[in-house]
């Protein structure tokens, strides 16, 4: 106002609405005993609209075809293969193709061999957003109300920014040795597999106000293991546990590597007391998250009974944090690393 000399207040729209309609069609056809195939088509249209994100409205239609199919010649031997074709009408084509391998060892176990392909289209916001402020009601610092441009009473925030569209898809590919054990007389479960995934053409860049810049410049790769345990212990107790280790590495900002935890740890029980009480417990650990460690332990003790035949369950759920860090944000921790809430939920 006045050449940035004066200081003047108003209000802006920061309304967004967004819709969608997302409709799908399966076919399954089983050819022989030793083939059949899963097959279908698939039609998205994403609308949104807002005077200071899109000056105005945005869409784009995303149309798919897929095919999915198995194949067991041998006993033991089961191969799948399938692909999907995608359209977006804002970003162009893709093509995402799996392909796997499953050997039945013996009759309790299992190992397999997968190679995948994924893609990921840029939505409305980083591939047509338009960043521009319209201020209404101008008013000074005492409240008065002010005029530009003649008898005018708003005006456009100084800084805006547009995306500067023609993006790409976001890729993955993905590779997985797997080995699957179940003994079912136990009640014991066991898979444990190793991957390597590599992902690129991430976008990068800056999404404010003053600045719009993404473009699909980002990548890095990780490998790992990963494995999960689940034991039936009787009819009423179970147990479960899983834990990964992660390198993640090649990244092309920090912020990939800090995203990522180095290892996770999770050990839950799950036990009924009776037909309506029920107690669960669960231990969480994930190291080196966001540059610190994470520990907390949940507990929840339920009860569930009926509601002229609807299932209500009431819930105390207790969580204990064991670090004092941060979660994500620094801005995020904690006062009492005791939290103590009830739940009530009806299903119907």
């Amino acid at each position: 106002f006045q050449n940035g000399a004066d200081i003047v207040c108003g209000y802006a729209n920061q309304d967004l609405t967004e819709k969608r309609v997302d409709g799908e069609v399966q076919f399954i056809s089983n050819f022989s005993d030793e083939l059949r195939v899963v097959s279908g088509f698939s039609y998205r249209r994403d609308t949104t609209s807002s005077e200071s994100y899109f000056n105005g409205s945005a869409s784009k239609n995303i149309s798919r075809v897929f095919a999915h199919g198995e194949y067991k010649p041998f006993k033991d031997w089961h191969f799948n293969a399938g692909v999907m074709l995608e359209r977006d009408s804002m970003i162009g084509n893709a093509t995402s193709p799996r392909l796997a391998i499953n050997w039945l060892a013996s009759s309790n176990q299992s190992v397999r061999l997968i190679y995948s392909e994924a893609q990921r289209s840029p939505d409305l916001f980083e591939e047509a957003n338009v960043r521009s402020y319209r201020l209404r009601d101008l008013t000074d610092l005492n409240g008065q109300p002010v005029s530009v441009n003649g008898n005018d009473n708003f005006a456009y925030f100084y800084q805006h920014a547009s995306a500067n569209g023609g993006l790409d898809y976001e890729k993955i590919q993905a590779w997985e040795l797997g080995w699957f054990y179940q003994d079912i007389e136990k009640g014991i479960e066991l898979d444990i597999k190793l991957f390597n995934d590599a992902l690129c053409d991430l976008l990068e860049g800056d999404t404010q106000v003053d600045e719009f810049d993404l473009v699909n410049q980002g990548k890095f790769k990780l490998k790992g293991i990963e494995g999960q345990l689940s034991w039936d212990i009787n009819a009423s107790n179970r147990i479960w546990f899983t834990a990964t280790a992660i390198d993640l590495y090649q990244p092309t900002i920090n912020y990939y590597g800090r995203s990522t935890p180095k290892s996770t740890l999770s050990v839950n029980w799950f036990g009924k007391l009776g037909d309506e009480w029920s107690l669960y417990s669960g231990f969480h650990r994930y190291n080196d998250w966001f540059t610190v460690d994470f520990e907390r332990l949940d507990m929840r003790l339920s009860y569930q009974f009926k509601v002229d035949e609807y299932p209500l369950t009431a819930a105390i759920n207790y969580q204990h944090r064991f670090d004092d860090n941060h979660l994500l944000d620094l801005r995020s921790v904690y006062r009492n690393p005791d939290l103590l809430y009830a739940s009530l939920s009806l299903q119907f």
